[in-house]
């Protein structure tokens, strides 16, 4: 006697299935589930309920990998964010102090150009982040 294990469509209750009987019935609701069962149906249903629950299980990694990924956009967005923002307010409060005569000033205009391109780039990664 081979017993498999299912749930009753009716109800849910967990069914003992035995492959010999011809009428199975839910011992819960009472309900019969199948009538003259052979082992290719219910094979068949094992066969698709695990295919389901691979299915399910590559959607879930598929999901993970994308969150990662999110996490990992937000971070440089971030890094980037920071770094952009340290560049314009020093540079800028540095051309403010250095006369306009002296050469560093051209530099500086520069690094506060970088610090500008770098909070446009961290600002892009963010709203591609939040896209996906």
């Amino acid at each position: 006697m081979h017993m498999i294990n299912l749930k009753c469509p009716n109800c849910g209750a967990p069914l003992d299935i035995d492959k010999d009987r011809d009428n199975v019935y839910c011992e819960y609701c009472g309900s019969l589930v199948y009538s003259k069962i052979d082992s290719r149906t219910v094979e068949e249903t094992i066969i698709r309920d695990e295919a389901r629950l691979k299915e399910i299980e590559l959607e879930r990694y598929k999901y993970e990998e994308r969150k990662r990924e999110q996490a990992k956009a937000l971070q440089q967005s971030r890094t980037l964010l920071i770094s952009g923002l340290i560049l314009f307010f020093l540079t800028f409060f540095l051309i403010a102090i250095v006369p306009s005569d002296n050469p560093i000033q051209k530099l500086l205009v520069v690094l506060w150009l970088v610090g500008c391109v770098l909070l446009y780039l961290s600002r892009k990664i963010r709203k591609k982040s939040k896209d996906e």
